[in-house]
């Protein structure tokens, strides 16, 4: 063989010269494999030398470990040589020693490798599982050195201490209101296009089947569950109904995926006024506007407190979004929109996937003007992760809250259903169903008090060259129950309003015009055996009609 020795993207290879084929003369023997040394691989340096002397060779890993979380959605299981359990953190220099086992030798050629079925040499392993024996060349790829398992002489995988399934999360107690953060990654309808090939039926159900697995029982039924990566309402509406007890919003956005940002609401949680921040404002990303995926707003009342939650999603990290610029613009829009509610009197959470790790400037810029705190430090230490990525733990998905907010705060953490675990390849298992862990808020309010399940909304509209203020205010409980609506412009009481109906007051402002202001319905009913009172306020935008 004559050719030119040259790096092809990391991978050592011999360009063959034109014209001049090799010749086969003759079949040898497989060589035995060479036993990595661990030693040698701890101390290369950090061009991983030793490594790169072994490259295209075969060899041997006698025992490795898994601290990067578990084997990740493309099929690569990141380990360490040797025994030694330590979780490796975005921030910190990754282990010189540091190689992945990858599936793509058992993969076959698969028609789309996107929608491939399970590699036959597929590691199925946890964060902390140890890799015994495995043998396979030695190959490199997108930046790291991989070994390639071969179909028939698969490694054996010791259970290491992370439990499957995950079973982190206690269901809330009395006076508990859960709120939970999970991009859920491309939940999208059948047909619609996605890796290559569009959506087929089967493809939609196993998804919805793991997403409310997920939701239901990993996740125990928060109160509201701010999701990322959603198509469009109907398919978040489908899941409401699969889970039974939640209702969803949603509102489309910018998006050229037409991924967004919506909400699963339990049954009995009182929120109104759902609402976009500056979905047309010319900004910085790749539609031209703030945001593809604008902040999605509800107003939340539990046990008599009231908040905003503002899920976002912001420009991805990756091309041309590496460099934070944008993301950093986005902060600074969305701590000014917070900051105009603190003014208001209202508290505020806001949570989502941000793109950014929490030592970034986007998220100082969040806690610059406000009263925000991110809650990252506040998570169990050992946990303190939301993703995976190149043999690394990272965190861009995060909650912060307002100062109000502060002594509700009962826990804080991030379920890693999406990291530490292999996919099962089961058709109704919630872990690994996305690669983002949820971000888990538990606040505290006291004695749980009950409410009264209610939607309010309020519009402004000009009737006969006149503004008019229309109060719309719905019984979502079971049973009948008295409403009282007051506004700057007067009051109308409401009784025994059946389940299902609403009570309706159109007030005439004798203006041309209106301020942007607020309405309040008070509602009252027996819940539980209890009598409960429920107070949920409503925004109404400016209005000119001449």
């Amino acid at each position: 063989m004559t050719g030119q020795v040259k790096e092809k993207f990391g991978l050592t290879e011999i360009a063959e010269q034109i014209g001049q084929e090799p010749t086969k003369t003759g079949t040898a023997a497989v060589p035995a494999p060479v036993v990595i040394d661990q030693t040698r691989a701890e101390t290369q340096g950090a061009d991983k030398a030793y490594y790169e002397s072994l490259e295209n060779m075969l060899v041997t890993l006698p025992v490795s470990t898994l601290n990067s979380g578990g084997t990740n959605k493309f099929g690569e299981t990141f380990v360490t040589p040797g025994t030694t359990r330590d979780r490796i953190l975005e921030g910190e220099p990754l282990p010189a020693s540091l190689l992945a086992l990858d599936a793509d030798a058992g993969a076959g050629n698969p028609v789309n490798p996107h929608k491939a079925p399970k590699s036959s040499t597929y590691v199925t392993a946890d964060l902390f599982d140890e890799v015994r024996n495995a043998t396979g060349p030695l190959a490199f790829s997108f930046g790291h050195y991989k070994l390639m398992p071969q179909p028939g002489a698969m490694p054996t995988v010791v259970k290491g201490p992370i439990a499957y399934p995950y079973n982190g999360l206690a269901a809330t107690t009395a006076g508990q209101f859960r709120v939970v953060s999970f991009n859920v990654l491309n939940y999208f309808p059948v047909g619609v296009e996605l890796d290559l090939s569009p959506v087929s039926q089967a493809e939609y159900n196993e998804k919805k089947a793991r997403l409310a697995d997920a939701i239901d029982d990993l996740l125990k039924r928060p109160d509201i569950v701010a999701v990322q990566e959603v198509y469009n309402l109907a398919v978040l509406q489908d899941l409401a109904a699969t889970l039974g007890g939640y209702t969803a919003y949603l509102q489309e956005g910018n998006d050229s995926r037409s991924i967004d940002v919506g909400y699963l609401v339990k049954d009995g949680v009182s929120v109104a006024n759902v609402r976009q921040f500056d979905r047309t404002t010319a900004g910085c990303d790749d539609s031209g506007r703030a945001y593809d995926r604008p902040p999605l707003a509800i107003d939340v009342t539990v046990a008599g407190e009231q908040f905003t939650i503002v899920n976002n999603h912001f420009k991805s990290k990756g091309g041309s979004g590496a460099s934070g610029a944008c993301q950093l613009q986005q902060a600074n829009r969305l701590r000014d929109q917070v900051a105009a509610l603190e003014t208001a009197g209202r508290e505020v959470i806001v949570l989502g996937d941000l793109n950014q790790f929490e030592f970034e400037p986007p998220l100082a810029a969040l806690q610059t003007g406000s009263s925000l705190t991110n809650l990252w430090g506040s998570a169990p230490a050992e946990f303190r992760y939301s993703s995976h990525y190149q043999g690394a733990l990272q965190t861009l998905d995060h909650v912060l809250v307002t100062d109000g907010l502060d002594d509700a705060v009962a826990d804080f953490r991030y379920a890693p259903i999406s990291t530490d675990y292999a996919d099962r390849y089961l058709t109704n298992d919630g872990h690994k169903v996305a690669d983002h862990n949820p971000a888990v808020l538990t606040l505290s309010f006291g004695a749980a008090q009950p409410e009264v399940p209610v939607t309010v909304s309020a519009q402004s509209r000009c009737i006969a060259g006149k503004a008019y203020v229309a109060v719309s205010a719905r019984n979502d409980h079971t049973g009948p129950v008295g409403f009282e609506v007051e506004s700057v412009f007067g009051a109308k009481s409401f009784t025994d309003v059946a389940a299902g109906a609403s009570g309706y007051q159109s007030f005439a402002t004798r203006q041309v015009s209106v301020a942007a202001g607020s309405v309040t319905v008070t509602a009252t009913g027996t819940v539980g055996g209890q009598a409960a009172t429920t107070v949920v306020t409503a925004d109404y935008p400016a209005i000119n009609c001449a």
